[in-house]
């Protein structure tokens, strides 16, 4: 490095010692990192697209990301991000300014969210929370049902997934 000539990160660093396994005679190199690199997301997605059609036996729509952003004075109050697959649009988080609560912000991400769904043709939205959680109760009063249940799945907690049919 020298002025006017950064480094470049063209990778994640590893976040452990390389592994090194041999059998059968053929040397396997582990690795552990917080992102795949360009040739492991071009691999993972050519190689996953291929396995899912071929354990579906049909072929499966390619998964979406969305994000739906709420600014109030310029300044980020709230963001909501998922997936879309085939007609089910899969929120992973919805998260609101904790100052910026209980003004409608909330439901206002619901609803832009079903609407992006709506547009993607999408029957159903989808979510999990824990399930002792104010999230549960605040979806359930949006016209989210109870569809399954999961048993300590995260941090030991019960969480359970909700959805909300939009045909």
């Amino acid at each position: 490095e020298s002025p006017g000539r950064p480094w470049l990160m063209l990778d994640a660093p590893a976040l452990s010692p390389r592994a090194v396994v041999g059998r059968g005679g053929r040397e396997l190199v582990f690795s552990e990192t917080r992102h795949l690199g360009s040739d492991e997301s071009v691999f993972l997605n050519a190689t996953w697209s291929s396995f899912l059609q071929t354990s579906y036996q049909r072929d499966v729509g390619e998964e979406e990301s969305f994000a739906v952003v709420c600014r109030a004075r310029e300044r980020v109050v709230g963001v909501a991000i998922g997936t879309v697959t085939d007609d089910v649009c899969v929120v992973d988080q919805l998260i609101v300014d904790p100052t910026e609560r209980h003004g409608g912000i909330g439901t206002s991400m619901c609803l832009q969210v079903e609407d992006l769904a709506r547009q993607r043709s999408c029957a159903v939205v989808r979510l999990w929370c824990s399930a002792s959680s104010e999230e549960a109760v605040f979806f359930g009063h949006r016209g989210f049902r109870e569809v399954n249940q999961l048993k300590s799945w995260k941090h030991g907690l019960d969480f359970v997934v909700l959805e909300r049919r939009l045909l």
